[in-house]
């Protein structure tokens, strides 16, 4: 998924608050976090300057690893998925 190639290049992880991240009709939450198209999800900064900046926060920023929480507070690893470009 795209998150660990962002997770990879800047050596942090991050921990999503499921609630909060969009989902677009019909699909399921780890379907919106590993599709391939998070990509839009990705935006660091102290959250009263991303939130000014009309953008949601919906994580935070931690020392290693992709991980979420779903409506129920259980910790989940994201799964590797995504969209493949070049074979």
């Amino acid at each position: 998924a795209e998150l660990a190639k962002f997770e990879a290049m800047a050596g942090c992880g991050c921990e999503l608050d499921g609630s909060l991240v969009p989902i677009a009709p019909g699909a399921s939450l780890e379907q919106a976090l590993t599709s391939g198209e998070e990509a839009e999800l990705v935006c660091v900064g102290p959250a009263e300057l991303v939130t000014r900046a009309g953008l949601a926060p919906i994580g935070v920023l931690n020392s290693g690893g992709v991980s979420w929480r779903d409506t129920a507070g259980n910790r989940h690893t994201t799964a590797a998925g995504g969209f493949r470009h070049f074979g």
